[in-house]
């Protein structure tokens, strides 16, 4: 009896002396490599399991309707250019006829006061003088279309400016959707679960493999929270990894997660879900802890994934 009060007593009080966690597992910087832009597989430059250096060329989709868009862009952008050059010569034009009709008006203008005078004196008739003022009705009419022409063009030129601003962001965006039909690798790293051939089809933002960047493993142990009080980042731990096995390997914790889901169903992604319950032992909620392993032999590697259990001393 004795005995099973002392291991009863041993249990619950060793997250005051030390943890024991046997949640734990390798995780890594893993980017799920999609396509930016839909289309068929032209080509897989790497296998899996490659070690890859950053910017390698991973694959390529079909890149012929990507030109061709790029081609079909560049050649509507020069058909508007080019109409619009027109329109500005024309705009050009229309600007010196409404300066010719003003100054005519201003002739008329002036002639129609000075046969006025005369018709008022009696020394022009009366035809003389309604010749003048219907010449000036007609000048006035001339200069009133001439403005509404002149308008009407400034106003085709601000629809050709905008047009040509919108077809180029077009032959941009076509450029750029041709750039990202080739994908390239995002830093030092390993290919993982290749099954890509040529000739499948890419659909947009469907991953297609994982791609595990080098140097950024690490040990995430799901902590009790009744165990946080003892952690903090830069506290030591020892780690044991069922792929090495009877090595105990240092490592110290990097960060503590500042919040987990209670609910699985919760579509807050912003949140973790960590299960509380393995087989019929109900835990406490837990919070995750990245932990930086310091003493893996250089050169190899951890496989992401893997269990791990973690020993944190008091």
């Amino acid at each position: 009896m004795p005995f099973i009060i002392g291991l009863a007593g041993l249990y619950y009080s060793s997250g005051y002396f030390f943890v024991y966690n046997n949640d734990a597992y390798v995780d890594a910087d893993v980017v799920r490599v999609s396509a930016g832009v839909p289309g068929i597989v032209n080509d897989v430059a790497v296998a899996d399991n490659d070690f890859v250096n950053d910017g390698t060329l991973l694959l390529s989709l079909d890149q012929e309707p990507f030109i061709l868009a790029v081609k079909s862009a560049k050649a509507q952008l020069k058909k508007v250019k080019v109409e619009q050059v027109n329109l500005t010569t024309e705009t050009a034009e229309l600007l010196a006829e409404l300066n010719i009709s003003k100054a005519k008006n201003k002739l008329a203008t002036v002639e129609l006061a000075r046969y006025k005078k005369l018709f008022q004196s009696g020394t022009t008739s009366q035809q003389n003088f309604q010749e003048r003022e219907e010449q000036q009705k007609i000048t006035q009419l001339e200069v009133v279309q001439a403005q509404k022409a002149y308008e009407l063009s400034m106003q085709q030129a601000d629809i050709f400016t905008a047009e040509i601003e919108n077809l180029e962001s077009a032959v941009g965006l076509s450029e750029y959707q041709l750039g990202i039909s080739k994908i390239y690798a995002p830093g030092n790293g390993y290919i993982n679960n290749l099954r890509l051939y040529s000739g499948d089809y890419a659909n947009l933002g469907e991953a297609l493999f994982g791609f595990v960047k080098e140097n950024t493993t690490r040990v995430v142990a799901n902590i009790k929270d009744t165990n946080l009080a003892m952690l903090h980042p830069g506290k030591p731990v020892w780690v044991y990894l069922s792929s090495y096995p009877w090595q105990l390997f240092k490592g110290e914790v990097e960060s503590l997660g500042r919040g987990v889901s209670r609910t699985i169903s919760t579509s807050d992604p912003a949140l973790p879900y960590v299960k509380p319950v393995t087989s019929w032992i109900r835990y406490s909620y837990r919070i995750p802890v990245r932990i930086n392993l310091i003493d893996i032999p250089e050169g190899d590697t951890l496989q992401v994934g893997i269990d791990a259990r973690v020993i944190i001393l008091r």
